[in-house]
């Protein structure tokens, strides 16, 4: 699974200075741990955004590098800018209710660069046509669906449209 993941930050390029790359989670996993890796490899700023109060604590004092940002992260603010920071990839892996996607993009909408990417990760069994469709509905583009690179999880990345809100 590791070798996949590195094969999906390929997405990330690695020669382009000043890059932030985002991540929302209710995990430790080998996605955390291959982005922090991947970020102190090519110098690039990772805020890892933790959905889950009780995998903070451990995962606070696991990421310590200055490159990487651990915030305790209530989905339910008002909004997801932190510090005026945009990012030019935007990774999520917690699970959104389906009634709350629509909200949610809505809130991570203004922290993407314009034409950067938005990654989702979810379970196959989830309905990607709902997530399609309110990505859409919220100004992102070129829409595309990996099914095939890891095992239970299907991803879909979709670029914030430039030029708009």
């Amino acid at each position: 699974m590791k070798k996949d993941i590195k094969q999906l930050l390929q997405i990330i390029p690695n020669n382009h200075p000043a890059l932030r790359v985002a991540h929302f989670t209710d995990t430790i996993d080998s996605l955390v741990d291959s982005i922090v890796e991947y970020s102190q490899e090519y110098d690039i700023e990772y805020q890892l955004n933790m959905t889950n109060d009780l995998h903070f604590d451990n995962i606070k004092e696991r990421y310590t590098s200055p490159l990487t940002k651990v915030i305790n992260f209530n989905l339910n603010r008002a909004k997801y800018m932190i510090q005026g920071k945009i990012y030019d990839f935007v990774f999520i892996s917690t699970p959104i209710d389906s009634k709350n996607i629509d909200t949610f993009l809505k809130k991570v909408h203004p922290i993407i660069k314009n034409s950067g990417n938005i990654i989702i990760l979810l379970d196959k069994r989830s309905d990607k046509n709902l997530w399609i469709k309110l990505l859409e509905d919220n100004y992102f583009v070129a829409t595309s669906v990996i099914d095939d690179l890891l095992a239970d999880i299907d991803i879909i990345i979709s670029k914030k449209m430039h030029g708009w809100k």
